[in-house]
């Protein structure tokens, strides 16, 4: 593949002249995803064996996206190290320590850079002062799954510049000791869309304030390792809440910010309690909610399939009480990888929802008025193929984030 073009020539030759007589040549290019080069990239190159980071001529991308690099100094046959990298505002994932065998002047090839989308912003605190050294983590928002990328930290002035894989997230943020002397509560922000350049503008922190309290089951022995979970009723946002389940006394102690909140406690998997569910008002000092008591329930269980009678894992169950369309809390309350539900709730009428993930292709269905008052066999329960409905929510040319979405039958 020839790379070099006239213009090159004197460029080259000068370059030669500084270097040593048979310095190694690497030449190649750097394409995108689309297969176009991307030029202005720099080019790194270092000795696998021994770390040593190799004296370079002529180690950036021209506008092709070609390059013709030269080891200006003595190089051993052996394993190398090589790294191209864009610039931190361009929308490429780098390439880091790749490993190529090098016994001389060597053609690379073509070599692509994988797509990146970037989210800024600025991370603040209580007072709206800039928070350095905060760890942005980031959770595949479909999948569940965690994945580690580079410069997840902001600096100094609380801003973060973060290159991901193109997607929805949910980004949780939590500051450290080197962040601020005060203890402040994680926020995670769920389904993110982060496409090209997103900018969050400013993320702010609350000081954490102690909310502490102690579950019991109806007989008064503790409920240990329930989960605690606690939500801002002013704004909707779950808190996020760290070791926020009970020890072997049936006590919690979690950070939350000061104000009102929607507390909720879910007993473990294979109880029969039902989860718990109360407001309170934490204060600037925290709060101690005192004995909380959980009621035993009924199980509701079955299996939910699609129309070929596959199992559908991960099938969600909402229960709303018929009479007042109220929906309670319900723990444990999705299909297994076999489609098999078991749902803890106390006697009562329900509509019962089943909300398949989206990307089954399934509709949601509702089981109305279910009257459940023992233990509940509702048998198989087969989900119909759905149709995708899609759109974008705007507001004056902007997107609207968490818009709810209904639909109603016109007939009834």
């Amino acid at each position: 593949m020839a790379l070099l073009i006239p213009f090159q020539v004197g460029l080259t030759e000068k370059a030669w002249s500084q270097c040593p007589p048979g310095s190694w040549v690497l030449t190649g290019q750097v394409v995108d995803e689309s297969g176009i080069g991307v030029p202005g990239l720099d080019i790194d190159l270092a000795n696998a064996t021994t770390g040593l980071v190799q004296l370079l001529s002529g180690d950036v991308t021209l506008a092709d996206g070609s390059f013709s690099v030269i080891i200006c100094q003595m190089a051993a046959t052996g394993n190398y190290l090589l790294s191209i990298n864009p610039a931190p505002d361009e929308p490429y994932f780098p390439i880091l320590d790749s490993v190529i065998f090098l016994g001389g002047s060597t053609d690379l090839g073509i070599l692509e850079l994988a797509t990146a989308a970037i989210l800024t912003g600025r991370v603040i605190g209580e007072n709206f002062e800039a928070l350095p050294a905060v760890d942005l983590d980031f959770t595949d928002s479909q999948t569940g799954v965690i994945q580690a990328f580079s410069g997840d930290y902001t600096i100094p002035d609380g801003t973060f510049s973060t290159k991901v894989v193109p997607g929805f997230w949910d980004v949780q943020f939590m500051a450290g000791p080197t962040s601020t002397p005060l203890q402040m509560v994680p926020r995670e922000l769920r389904d993110v869309l982060i496409d090209s350049v997103t900018d969050l503008g400013d993320v702010r922190l609350r000081q954490g304030r102690s909310l502490t309290g102690t579950v019991l089951n109806p007989s008064g022995a503790p409920v240990i390792n329930a989960d605690v979970d606690a939500r801002d009723l002013v704004t909707g946002e779950k808190i996020v809440t760290p070791g926020d389940n009970t020890n072997s006394a049936g006590v919690f102690q979690v950070l939350v910010p000061e104000g009102e909140l929607e507390i909720e406690i879910d007993p473990p998997t294979g109880s029969t309690l039902v989860p718990l569910l109360q407001n309170v008002t934490v204060s600037a000092t925290g709060t101690n909610m005192g004995v909380l008591t959980m009621q035993e329930g009924v199980a509701v269980s079955g299996l939910v399939v699609d129309g070929n009678a596959s199992p559908v894992s991960g099938t969600d169950l909402d229960f709303i009480i018929s009479a007042t369309g109220v929906e309670i809390p319900t723990a444990n309350d999705n299909a297994n990888s076999v489609g098999v539900f078991s749902v803890q709730v106390v006697p009562n009428t329900y509509d019962i929802a089943f909300r398949p993930s989206f990307i089954t292709g399934l509709a949601p269905l509702v089981l109305p008025a279910i009257s459940v008052g023992t233990n509940t066999d509702l048998g198989t329960v087969t989900l119909p193929q759905g149709a995708a409905l899609t759109g974008t929510i705007l507001a004056g040319g902007v997107p609207v984030p968490e818009v709810a979405i209904e639909l109603l039958d016109p007939s009834t």
